[in-house]
């Protein structure tokens, strides 16, 4: 059976307590949570994604990055540092 893929790192996944991954993972904002699950985890192609989100291919990147910065602050810190409205499109509530 193969492992999830570690949304942050290299590390197998195998080294990471997957219910507390899942449970980081649905403390992101839905269009970032979206993004890296499709992309670190399903192996779609950001081409692929980006398209389906009407984003081009850079801003999916992006929100990518942006998602494992969230994770990295919420595996922390336990909860999100940055700027509400850098994290927040359409009124999607972070904590500040």
């Amino acid at each position: 059976m193969t492992a999830l893929a570690d949304p942050l790192s290299a590390r197998p996944a195998d080294a990471w307590d997957l219910e507390r991954i899942l449970g980081l993972l649905d403390k992101l904002p839905e269009p970032y949570r979206y993004a890296l699950i499709e992309t670190a985890i399903h192996g779609r192609e950001y081409v692929e994604v980006a398209q389906e989100l009407n984003l081009k291919v850079g801003g999916l990147k992006s929100r990518v990055s942006d998602a494992r910065v969230m994770l990295r602050e919420l595996e922390t810190g336990g909860r999100l540092r940055r700027r509400a409205s850098k994290y927040s499109p359409a009124g999607v509530q972070v904590a500040a």
